[in-house]
């Protein structure tokens, strides 16, 4: 159901679109400007330019993936301009996949008409959530403390404490919108500046161990039952057999 689902749409939006009466012009060229890796459910701005002077351009846009709830536009959107420079926004999806952003210029010359068609892949992916607490040692309010982050050694950007109390201790978040990681294992190291320190530790200076992306199940102990339970059950067809073998050519008693 969910293919025959996404099909209809595709059948849907190249039906809205109209049909190219000319050929494709060869200095009629365009080109996309835009991240290919975004967050679940962001909003992520393109730039689209055509190369060539014509009197008018119309620019169909839209996104296709396997499941697009959440994202927008899911059918074909239209844009003109007499430049030929578009800048439109697309809603990513809330779920992680791969999807493609279509984006069909025409440009007009006379009565005819030129195309040029860019399906535009982008990995829509899940957003990392950091959160730590924030310790105030001293006997004063300390204010705008600053926390930084990184992942792998790579600086990944920064959110502030703005007060915290003598003594007291305070949560900080920050969320990694687009995380450029493998899913694995990453090390997360987490810095703050000035007299406050990481409730953690103690320190300055925090760093922990994380999995990003969904753990792979460890199966070791699955084999390990299944080969016990092999092993148990060639070893009790064996004794069997053995013992039938013996069954059949004991001498009975009475021709002793």
């Amino acid at each position: 159901m969910r293919i025959a689902l996404v099909y209809a749409v595709l059948v849907t939006a190249f039906l809205v679109v109209p049909a190219v009466t000319g050929a494709q012009q060869a200095d009629f060229d365009v080109k996309v400007v835009g991240p290919q890796k975004a967050g679940v459910g962001s909003k992520v701005d393109y730039s689209i330019v055509c190369y060539g002077v014509y009197d008018n351009y119309t620019l169909y846009y839209y996104i296709v993936g396997e499941n697009l709830a959440g994202a927008s536009p899911t059918e074909p959107q239209t844009v003109e301009s007499e430049s030929g420079k578009f800048n439109v926004t697309v809603t990513m999806p809330s779920r992680p996949q791969e999807v493609e952003v279509v984006f069909r210029v025409l440009a007009s010359d006379g009565d005819t008409h030129y195309s040029r068609t860019i399906r535009y892949r982008v990995e829509v992916v899940e957003s990392i959530t950091f959160s730590v607490v924030v310790s105030n040692p001293t006997n004063t309010t300390i204010e705008n403390v600053r926390v930084h982050f990184y992942v792998d050694g790579k600086y990944i950007g920064n959110t502030t404490a703005s007060k915290i109390a003598p003594g007291a201790n305070t949560t900080v978040m920050y969320t990694w919108s687009v995380p450029d990681i493998q899913r694995g294992e990453h090390t997360l190291r987490v810095e703050v500046e000035g007299s406050a320190t990481l409730f953690n530790t103690g320190q300055t200076v925090y760093t922990e161990e994380f999995y990003y992306g969904e753990e792979q199940q460890d199966y070791t102990w699955v084999l390990y039952i299944l080969a016990f339970g092999l092993f148990g059950t060639a070893g009790f067809i064996l004794m069997n057999g053995m013992r039938r073998r013996r069954a059949a050519t004991a001498v009975p008693k009475w021709k002793k």
